[in-house]
């Protein structure tokens, strides 16, 4: 799940100004050496590291236990257990514990649906419809999404999240049902920009139920789990009596102690639901990095492996891509793919380094999003380490900037990119879709044949392909749509916006926002002094202050995790304001007109005028923005 997309920021200036103050950010645990020198990769130098950064920085990172695994040169390098599973029991974290791997999820399933392929059974070229009849999924974009798009996350479908878990399994649906239910159309065009999202796996797993006449866990199981000897490895709900006695308790650090995070069950089963463990996982990533083979046993074809550690969709050749699996990535100059897994009560990553026969993975038992939707410290300690590993194990890969010129009309093109962008997945049908405010980026022309985008100078050096000024190594490239428009920018992977009209940008929603509230909040200032009998216009005001109010307070005070689950009750009631405001919104003109008729003052129709635009243009603003309960 991005980290990308928080929510609310409309109200972010303006609660700043009313409860004031900020949330602390932990500083980052500091290297534990220089990584200058790249080391041997052996089992006692690698646990030898591993046991030291760890006794350095686990512990004021609040990690309650972790898992390492890493493998080299086809051997389980390392695969170890530090701290706890449970604290209350103290039941030590071990390679074999089980834990929720989250996202991790997606090249696992997408390595299942391609031995399908390999089957003959599913072709990668083919619509998903092809093998799902029950679905709805052709709409205003065309025919379904092909295999290939949803496996490397070009399928269009944004990344909707709210009350994608259930807590009870009374209340947990199968994945055909919950389709069926919720599944909604394409909010993007397929195949043009990879962007994040659930749902397309989603769509894999149940295309693989349809083809085979079988739960997919079932079949992962037999093709894959069974025959890897991954023993310990499921997606199947509810967990299997063994796997749940194994099971490490996720955790929150909140307030000095660790809060347990409840288990909870996933409605987006085939992405997010695997369940694992590291000794399993590094029989995985062998498999991978070893074309299929694991101990001398073909575990899928050569070909499949090779697909799921290549770059398979690109939107530019100097953009980083997909494989059917990963993201591509680099971290301290060294290139390879990667997975994160963000599930709740756990933290997970994998990245494979397949011209190096590397890979690690790493699981904490600890939630890696805050409340607020940022990093908790014990997911960036996660990160940090793979990344420390990395640097003292791997050369730095001697990779040359394309040699590319400036175009000669780059000052006269520039203009056509200018404008605002914000994250192309951002759920269009909930209240989630506030986080565009946040995740968003302004492109500006500096009329000299430069754009900016953010803070940083872009020069295009092909017809929609700008490189950094900065860094010669980094492009940033822009997508039209079917009319020659810009569209969309992409910084590489899933990192995708969608260029939005002027109305729409976050600095004028937000002036919008604030002029808004100074007229209610003068409308209720004036209220004794026009009279009783204009309650409906003190009404408005204050019914759209106190929603105003009250959604600020659950940005601040609000688990924003906990909606993945359920929507509390004072939310619900929160979230009916604005269609009780919206019917007197109706009222209020009919009022103005009869106060024209008696010849009011023109102070009092200025009122009621001001009032009235004000309680519009917020109808529209709740609405467009899905501020509401449904």
């Amino acid at each position: 799940m991005s980290k990308r997309w928080l929510f609310f920021s409309f109200l972010l200036v303006l609660m700043v100004v009313l409860f004031g103050g900020s949330r602390p950010v932990a500083a980052a645990a500091p290297p534990l050496e220089p990584a200058n020198t790249v080391r041997e990769i052996t089992a006692e130098e690698v646990e030898g590291f591993v046991d030291r950064y760890i006794e350095s920085n686990m512990e004021s990172a609040q990690v309650p236990g972790l898992v390492v695994t890493v493998v080299h040169d086809d051997q389980v390098i390392l695969s170890n257990g530090y701290g706890y599973a449970d604290i209350a029991t103290q039941r030590p974290m071990t390679a074999q514990t089980n834990l929720r791997a989250g996202s991790v999820s997606k090249p696992v399933m997408s390595a299942a649906v391609l031995q399908l392929v390999e089957q003959g059974k599913i072709a990668l070229d083919e619509p998903v419809s092809t093998y799902i009849t029950d679905l709805p999924l052709e709409d205003r974009f065309g025919s379904a999404s092909t295999v290939s798009q949803l496996l490397t996350l070009k399928g269009g479908y944004a990344d909707t999240v709210l009350l994608s878990h259930s807590s009870s399994l009374e209340e947990w649906q199968p994945l055909d049902e919950y389709l069926a239910e919720n599944l909604e159309p394409r909010a993007m065009p397929p195949g043009l920009v990879h962007s994040y999202s659930s749902w397309e796996h989603a769509l894999l797993g149940y295309a693989v139920e349809q083809v085979s006449g079988q739960p997919y866990d079932r079949i992962v199981d037999q093709n894959l789990f069974q025959p890897a000897g991954m023993t310990r490895t499921t997606f199947s709900q509810p967990l299997p009596q063994d796997i749940l006695d194994n099971l490490a308790i996720g955790y929150n650090y909140a307030g000095g102690e660790y809060d347990v995070v409840p288990l909870d069950y996933v409605l987006l089963s085939p992405g997010i639901a695997l369940v694992t463990t590291g000794e399993d996982m590094g029989r995985f990533m062998l498999a991978l990095l070893n074309e299929g083979n694991l101990n001398g046993r073909q575990i899928m074809e050569a070909e499949t492996a090779e697909s799921l550690l290549t770059r398979q969709e690109e939107v530019h050749p100097y953009s980083r891509g997909r494989s059917y699996g990963f993201s591509e990535i680099t971290l301290a100059g060294r290139q390879g793919f990667y997975h994160d897994g963000n599930g709740i009560g756990f933290g997970n990553r994998m990245i494979l380094m397949p011209s190096r026969e590397f890979g690690i993975f790493l699981s904490i038992n600890h939630r890696p999003l805050a409340p607020d939707a940022g990093p908790t410290p014990a997911y960036r300690f996660m990160r940090e380490l793979s990344t420390a590993l990395i640097e003292r194990y791997i050369p730095a890969d001697e990779v040359e900037a394309p040699t590319v010129q400036p175009l000669a009309d780059a000052a006269e093109r520039a203009s056509r990119y200018t404008g605002h962008y914000r994250l192309a997945g951002t759920p269009q049908n909930d209240f989630f879709k506030m986080g565009a405010l946040m995740d968003n980026v302004d492109v500006s022309n500096n009329h000299d044949g430069t754009i900016t985008i953010g803070s940083k100078f872009y020069i295009e050096v092909e017809p929609l392909v700008f490189q950094s000024l900065a860094d010669p190594g980094f492009f940033v490239i822009f997508v039209e749509d079917e009319q020659g428009q810009v569209e969309f920018l992409t910084f590489g992977g899933t990192g995708s916006y969608k260029k939005v009209a002027w109305y729409e940008t976050a600095g004028l929603q937000m002036a919008l926002l604030a002029a808004m509230v100074l007229v209610f909040l003068a409308s209720l200032i004036a209220l004794p002094f026009a009279g009783r009998r204009h309650w409906p216009v003190g009404a408005i005001a204050l019914l759209n202050l106190i929603f105003v109010v009250g959604v600020g307070i659950m940005m601040f005070r609000a688990d924003l995790i906990a909606f993945f689950k359920e929507i509390p009750t004072v939310t619900s009631l929160l979230l009916l304001l604005p269609w009780l405001s919206a019917v007197l919104v109706v009222v209020l003109p009919l009022y103005w007109l009869k106060v024209g008729r008696r010849g009011s003052t023109g102070r009092i129709k200025i009122y009621y005028g001001l009032t009235t635009m004000a309680a519009v243009a917020f109808t529209w603003f709740v609405f467009y923005w899905h501020l509401y309960l449904p």
